[in-house]
């Protein structure tokens, strides 16, 4: 059987942090992404086939 020292404890801890920070902010982009879909509003964000320079 295998423990978590207590640094390693710290850093699976800060992982798991900026994991959820990662997540939600995933999360709100999708769904604001899917809400402006709904009301018509294309968005900036909107893919488009303009190479870019």
């Amino acid at each position: 059987m295998y423990a978590l020292t207590d640094a390693g404890t710290a850093r699976l801890d800060a992982w798991r942090r900026q994991w959820r920070r990662f997540v939600d902010i995933v999360d709100a982009t999708l769904t604001d992404q899917d809400t402006s879909r709904a009301s018509g509003d294309a968005g900036i964000d909107t893919p488009t086939d303009t190479p870019r320079s």
